[in-house]
Order: structure tokens, then sequence, then C-alpha cells
């Protein structure tokens, strides 16, 4: 019995998860600050030197003296502190793009705490919120997802066997992920309490009030009747979705302790719904208020929290809005085309995308027999789910609608006058790739 109990507690704790979550979670993390701090690059000294707003001197009248740590309480130098903030900018960088992350974490995650506590009049909830997740991201492997070295790895494996190893490179304990899934539940049910326990978020008018406020509220004026009108069940919605974070704690011990629940519980996405119905909250708020990065930091919370299953659920609705499957002919002997086709496999959240060599004559017949080997040869075609080829620019088109992370491109792909450059771009490009048989060197070489 005791064996069975310590079994399942371990495996509660270091069972495998997917680190997609964090991995978005480290990307998100790094790119709101470092907007955030790129943004106050004239007011660095402002803020944080010895010539600024507060004197090294004055701190301990301006700052509270425990439980706090700066670098700056020891360095003052304007131009030292310049220096500090390339730093900062250069590690919050490299743990975006994932290189040397776990040491660009660690200085990122020092000089964050330390810029933070120097001047606390400027920060706001959502400077909170970012040192608690860098805090967590840096107990985590998040560098084995969305990074240049699961890439490389990836890739390496990918050239070497035909085969994508990423589930066995995107995991790691669990016990990272139950923090930050513990910290939510614990930040939105002491939130959702303290509004209990006054009367103003129970008939509405703690939101009627708020978007009133003439320093945070950017609500146009001939928009208040309306949010009077909902103010009732818009704060009855926020209490409910906070609240709702407690059904993470009970769900899972549920499933785990009556195994006859596991069907039903796996059967509706629960922790997406939760976490969507509080991103609404968060966009909601981000849109008519001005409450600084807190929107933004809670995002990137919320992208940490999915696991596999909530991959699914949202493969699902990605399928739904662009169904079907696109086949993408390659020349598989090209090591750039076979690099090119990598990354499009890599940013196929949705799998998609079949990919195809065209050298194996019998698939190549058999999905294209009416285009000559000589223009496959020329450039890359794709075959749309209702059967219609494209080439060149266009097929790069086409395959943009399936890569997510392209879509914020797709839209300028169709102005007037970006097709005729895309075509000659490309053209350039198709005429410098390597063709024939291109030694199969590995992609970071």
């Amino acid at each position: 019995m005791r064996q069975t109990l310590l079994t399942r507690i371990e495996h509660f704790f270091f069972r495998p998860v997917t680190t997609k979550g964090f991995g978005l979670l480290r990307v998100s993390f790094a790119l709101i600050t470092l907007l955030s701090f790129l943004f106050q690059w004239q007011d660095i000294s402002t803020y944080y030197s010895d010539k600024g707003l507060v004197p090294l001197a004055d701190i301990p009248h301006f700052l509270r003296t425990g439980y706090r740590f700066s670098l700056f309480d020891f360095i003052g130098d304007p131009t030292a502190i310049m220096w500090i903030y390339y730093l900062f900018i250069l590690s919050l960088i490299l743990v975006m793009l994932g290189i040397f992350t776990r040491p660009a974490l660690l200085v990122s995650v020092i000089l964050l705490f330390s810029f933070h506590e120097r001047l606390w009049a400027v920060l706001a909830g959502g400077d909170t919120v970012l040192r608690l997740l860098a805090f967590i991201l840096l107990l985590s492997p998040c560098h084995r997802s969305f990074s240049v070295w699961s890439l490389k790895h990836r890739f390496q494996r990918w050239n070497e066997t035909g085969k994508d190893p990423v589930q066995k490179i995107a995991v790691m304990p669990a016990w990272p992920y139950l923090l930050l899934m513990w910290q939510m539940v614990v930040l939105y049910t002491a939130s959702a309490w303290t509004k209990m326990l006054g009367s103003m978020w129970w008939d509405g008018s703690a939101i009627s009030i708020a978007l009133r406020h003439p320093f945070f509220s950017r609500t146009p004026l001939w928009f208040l009747p309306v949010i009077d009108h909902t103010a009732f069940f818009a704060s009855h919605f926020i209490l409910i979705s906070q609240l709702a974070w407690v059904l993470l704690l009970i769900l899972p011990l549920v499933r785990y302790s009556i195994p006859r629940s596991k069907q039903f519980l796996d059967a509706v996405p629960w922790k997406l719904i939760v976490i969507l119905a509080n991103a609404l909250v968060h966009l909601l708020i981000a849109i008519f208020m001005d409450v600084g990065l807190f929107s933004f930091a809670m995002f990137a919370g919320y992208v940490g929290l999915l696991d596999e299953i909530d991959f699914q659920w949202l493969r699902r609705i990605g399928k739904r809005i662009v169904p079907g499957t696109t086949i993408v002919l390659f020349d598989g002997s090209c090591q750039f085309c076979r690099r090119s086709v990598f990354l499009l496999h890599t940013f196929d959240w949705m799998h998609s995308v079949s990919l195809v060599d065209y050298h194996e004559t019998a698939k190549r017949k058999k999905i294209a027999p009416s285009i000559p080997f000589k223009k496959l040869d020329e450039e890359i075609h794709v075959k749309d789910p209702r059967g219609r080829f494209t080439s060149g620019f266009l097929a790069f088109r086409t395959l943009s609608w399936k890569a997510p992370p392209l879509w914020i491109l797709t839209p300028f792909l169709y102005l007037p006058g970006v097709r005729p450059i895309g075509e000659r771009v490309y053209a350039k490009i198709a005429q410098r790739r390597c063709k024939g048989n291109c030694d199969r060197e590995t992609f970071f070489r």
C-alpha cells in the first residue's frame, strides 16, 4: 500500500509532460519583457541610476529594506547602468530564441529583479507576474520547445532518419508545470475571495466605477451606458471564471482517484475552457483599461499551462478553420529544400501538411502525374485539399495558411504589387539552391 502511494506521488510530480507550453511561455515572457524595457531606453538613467529620481543614499527612505535584492543598490553610475541594460536586452533575446537558454535566463532573472527592485514607482501588477514567470522558467527545461536548440537536434535526427524525435525531446517532469498551475490557482482564488467580501462586485458597480476612472480607463464616454447595463452579468462572469481555477486542482485528483471518471473528464477540455474564459476577461481589460503589462503577462502564463490534450483540441479547431491536407512536393536531394520543408513541418502545428519527395517515382506519379519532372525540379509545387496545384511564390502563399506563425504575414502576401516582387525573390533563391546529390551537412553547420 505504501509503495503504491509513493509510486503514485512520484508519477504525479515526475510524469513526463510536453514542454510546448513552457516553450511558448519562455518566448512570450522574453518578448513582453523585452518590449517593456525597450520602451524605457531613454529613461534608464533617470529611473535606475544614482543621478536619477532616487539616489543610492535615499533608497532606505523610499524603498523597503527587507526581502529585496537589486544590483543597483551597489551600482549607481549611469554609464554602468546602461551597459547592464544592454546586457539585459541581449539576455532576453537569447532567452526568446532559445540560445544558451539556462545561463541567459539566469542573467535575465537577476537583472529583472534588480531593475524592478530599484524603483518600484514605475511598476504595476504585470511586473510582479513577470518576475514569478521568470523564476518558474528558470527551474524548468523550457529550452526543449520553440528554440534554436530544439530545432538543431530535431533537424539532425530528421535529416539522418527522416523521423522527427519531437516526442522524445519535448518532454519534462510535471512539477514545474504544476508549480505554475498552483500559482495561477492561488492568484485567482485570492482575487475572487477578496472581491466577494464586499458588495460592489455582487451588484456590478465595481466595473462601472473602474471604467470611469480618469487615469486607468480608456472607455469612450458614449459606451458607458452599455457598460452599466452589462456590468452585473460581467462581474458575475469574472467571479465564476476566477473561482473556476479551483476545478483545475480538484479534477486531476478525481481523475487519478476514480479511474472511471477519466473518459468523462477527457471528453471536455475543462482547463482550456477556464483559460479561454479568463483570457477573454483580460482581453477586455486590455481594451478598456490602461493597466500596463498585466493582461499580457497573464496571457504568457496561460500558454504555459497548455498541455498535449489542449494542443489536440486547438489543432481540431484549427483544422475546422483551415480544413484538409496540403501536399508539398520537394527536392529531397537538396539540402536547402530539406531545411525549408523541415521548418514548414515544425510550423505545421495543425498537422495538415504532407511532405513528399518527388524523387520517389511512385508517389510523384500518383500525386502529380501530369507535371513534368523538370518543372518540379525548377520550383516547389503544392497541391491544396481541392486538388489545385500552385508553385513558386504562390505555393509559399498557400502554405502560409497552414503555418500559424506565418498568419501575421499571410494578409500582406495578397496586397497589390507583392506577387511580382515575391516571384522575383523566389526565382533568385531557386537559382542558387543546391541541386543534385547535395552533401547532407547539418542544418546549423
